[in-house]
């Protein structure tokens, strides 16, 4: 497998929350004689492994990023508590902090500024950092600010773009990001409808199973959404 498909899959593992699969693709990657960390594979691989919620010194060794410590430090630091409900008051100080505290401007620094202004809902500075981005993570996690707005006009706008961009309309985050826009626009046959033609695009994973259970008590469903939320356990 060469780099390319490899990050393809690690992306893939990592927004359905394949947790087991992206550790095994992680540890191939990592054997990849990595020296930078403005690819796109590198900043994936830290969000998963940050999302995962261990002690960054875990992996060093394990993965073989040890020319990558000060980064994956970095996005522990900063990343790692926006996995537990912070306040907005918390989001603010943990920005403060890391404004103070990283002059550095690389990618994931940057990663780490977009992820902490959308955690303060400070979306407008979001949206400055970088307005004619062509990332579709870029674009996703505008999405994500406008699906915390609930905002449906947006998330289609943004949806569109991310379909728009090469590969885009058969991207896993796109996928993901039209099931969202289905059920905030409360349509739900759709949105279940999407979630088989993901699951047969991709992988099945936990994080469909989810949706679908949501999906379906958003429906009245209660009791088949039961039976799918009981694989989970």
């Amino acid at each position: 497998m060469d780099e390319s498909d490899l990050v393809y899959q690690l992306r893939v593992s990592f927004h359905l929350g394949n947790n087991i699969k992206v550790i095994e693709l992680a540890k191939e990657y990592s054997s990849m004689n990595m020296t930078s960390d403005d690819s796109l594979g590198l900043t994936i691989l830290y969000r998963a492994l940050v999302k995962m919620g261990n002690n960054f010194t875990k992996y060093i060794d394990d993965l073989n990023l040890r020319n990558h410590k000060a980064q994956l430090k970095m996005c522990f630091d900063y990343i790692a508590p926006l996995n537990k409900q912070v306040t907005t008051e918390e989001a603010n100080k943990l920005y403060t902090k890391f404004k103070s505290s990283v002059t550095e401007d690389s990618p994931v620094a940057r990663l780490i500024e977009s992820l902490l202004l959308i955690a303060k809902k400070d979306y407008e500075a979001f949206m400055k950092l970088d307005p004619e981005s062509k990332s579709i993570e870029r674009w996703g996690m505008l999405f994500q600010c406008f699906m915390q707005l609930h905002r449906v006009d947006l998330m289609e706008k943004a949806l569109n773009k991310m379909k728009n961009l090469p590969g885009g309309s058969e991207d896993v985050l796109t996928s993901l990001c039209e099931i969202y826009h289905k059920i905030y626009a409360r349509k739900y046959e759709d949105a279940l409808d999407m979630i088989e033609v993901t699951k047969g695009t991709f992988e099945e994973a936990a994080k469909l199973l989810n949706l679908r259970a949501t999906v379906l008590m958003l429906m009245g469903n209660f009791k088949e959404a039961q039976s799918l939320l009981s694989k989970l356990q």
